[in-house]
C-alpha cells in the first residue's frame, strides 16, 4: 500500500516541482503567524531517522485530508465534492455548512412556534411541532448517513499512517500538541484521537464524532498538524525530493 501511495504522490509532486518544505500552504488560526515550525526536540531526531516511505505517507494523507475538505482537482480544473448528498457531490466543507443551516432553520422555526402559540390551537400547535420535529430529523438521519460513508472513507486513506505510527504514539502527540498550541486551537479532538488507546482510534472516530461541524475540525486539524510535522522536517523533505527526482523517468513524468 505504501508503495502505491508513494508512487501516486512521485507523480503529484513532480507536477509542482521546485515547491520547498517552507512553501507548503497552510490555514492557519489567528494565534498563528505565518508557517509553523515544530521546535520540540523530538521533530529534530524524527527528521534525522525518517525514512521517504514514512514521508511520502505524511504528504499523501495530507493531500488526500485536503481533497475531502476543499474538493479534488478535476481536468477542467474545478474542484469536486467527493461524497454524494441529495444527488450532488459535496465536499466535507459544504456539508458542514448545509448541517449548519438545517440546525439554524430548525431552532428559527420552533422558537417562532413557541413565540406564537397562542395563535394556534392546541391540536394545530402540537401538529406543527411535530411536522418542525420530523423535517429535522429526517435531514439530520441523511447527513448522519453521509458522515458515516465520509468516515469510512477516512479510516481506509489514513490506515497505512496509524499503522506506521504504532508504538510512538506518545512521541507523536507531544508534537499533535506542540502544533495545537502554536495554531491557537482549543477542543481539539485530534489530541483526543492521539490520546486513544492503540487500536481504539476507530471506534473513537466513528463514535465521538457525529456532526459535519465536528469531523470538519478534526480534518483539518490533522492536515494542519501532518503540515506543521512535514515542514519541520528538511532534511526528510529534501530525502524525498531527490527521491522523486531519481525516480520521476520510471513513472513518465520526466
Amino acid at each position: 500500500m505504501k508503495k502505491l501511495l508513494i508512487q501516486s504522490l512521485i507523480v503529484s509532486v513532480t507536477l509542482s516541482c521546485g515547491v520547498s518544505a517552507g512553501d507548503i500552504s497552510t490555514k492557519t488560526s489567528k494565534k498563528a503567524q505565518g508557517p509553523i515550525i515544530l521546535t520540540h526536540p523530538l521533530i529534530n531526531f524524527m527528521d534525522k531517522v525518517m525514512g521517504v516511505e514514512v514521508y511520502g505517507l505524511i504528504l499523501q494523507v495530507r493531500r488526500e485530508v485536503r481533497k475531502r475538505l476543499e474538493g479534488a482537482l478535476t481536468k477542467s480544473g474545478n474542484k469536486k465534492g467527493m461524497y454524494l448528498y441529495e444527488g450532488q457531490n459535496h465536499t466535507v466543507t459544504s456539508l458542514a455548512k448545509i448541517e449548519s443551516q438545517y440546525e439554524m432553520e430548525y431552532y428559527s422555526k420552533k422558537n417562532y412556534l413557541i413565540e406564537n402559540k397562542v395563535h394556534y390551537s392546541e391540536e394545530e400547535w402540537n401538529h406543527e411541532f411535530e411536522q418542525i420535529e420530523k423535517e429535522y430529523a429526517g435531514r439530520t438521519k441523511a447527513l448522519r448517513h453521509v458522515l458515516e460513508q465520509a468516515k469510512d472513507d477516512f479510516l481506509k486513506i489514513s490506515e497505512g499512517y496509524v499503522e506506521g505510527a504504532r508504538g510512538t504514539k506518545e512521541q507523536t502527540l507531544i508534537l499533535i500538541k506542540e502544533s495545537c498550541d502554536k495554531r491557537g486551537v482549543e477542543n481539539c479532538f485530534l489530541l483526543r484521537w492521539g490520546e486513544a488507546e492503540e487500536g481504539n482510534e476507530t471506534a473513537l472516530l466513528k463514535n465521538d464524532v457525529i456532526t459535519f461541524k465536528e469531523y470538519a475540525k478534526f480534518l483539518n486539524d490533522l492536515a494542519n498538524f501532518l503540515e506543521d510535522m512535514a515542514r519541520s522536517c528538511p532534511r526528510s523533505w529534501k530525502k524525498f525530493m531527490d527521491f522523486v527526482r531519481k525516480n520521476r523517468t520510471k513513472h513518465g513524468t520526466a
